[in-house]
């Protein structure tokens, strides 16, 4: 027989359901290298509870630090190493526009979802000190089309005879 514990497996750092959920998709991003724990705990830290405009100004901050660090390892030719941190900061960013629109401060939204899109990818951002930017990654061509799944039954795009 199981016993219940009384205690919850972490104490939520917002009261604020939105911030908290904000909060819990950040930390898991960390799995994938798209957040720092580090980084996310301590800007969640600076925030005052239910405000919308330092969510803002605390995550565009952040974003800000570690993009700087992403151009700086850029221009020292770790390619990879800007990249983590690209990724990284437009996930911050990303976490600035979801409260945007509770906020008072909506005349930055559209500069700020463009530095977002501009940091995941929309534009390719240069990544060398001379601003030439990184290869692009070569296509893939299949040899015969991809089978799907539809209603548990295996299809294809070609009609089987």
């Amino acid at each position: 027989m199981h016993r219940r514990h009384e205690k919850p497996a972490y104490a939520a750092l917002f009261d604020h359901d939105d911030f908290q959920f904000g909060l819990e998709i950040l930390l898991g991003a960390c799995q994938h290298g798209s957040a720092d724990a580090g980084e996310v705990l301590v800007t969640a830290a600076r925030i005052k509870e239910g405000d919308a405009d330092a969510w803002v100004r605390e995550w565009t901050a952040t974003a800000d630090v570690v993009e700087a660090a992403g151009r700086d390892a850029a221009a020292a030719g770790r390619r990879v190493s800007a990249l983590a941190y690209l990724r990284r900061a437009a996930t911050y960013l990303a976490a600035a526009l979801d409260q945007i629109d509770a906020g008072h401060e909506h005349d930055g939204k559209l500069a700020l979802w463009r530095r977002q899109l501009h940091r995941r990818g929309g534009r390719r951002p240069p990544l060398r000190a001379d601003g030439a930017g990184a290869p692009r990654r070569p296509r893939v061509r299949l040899a015969r089309p991809l089978p799907a799944v539809s209603g548990g039954q295996l299809a294809s795009r070609r009609r089987l005879r």
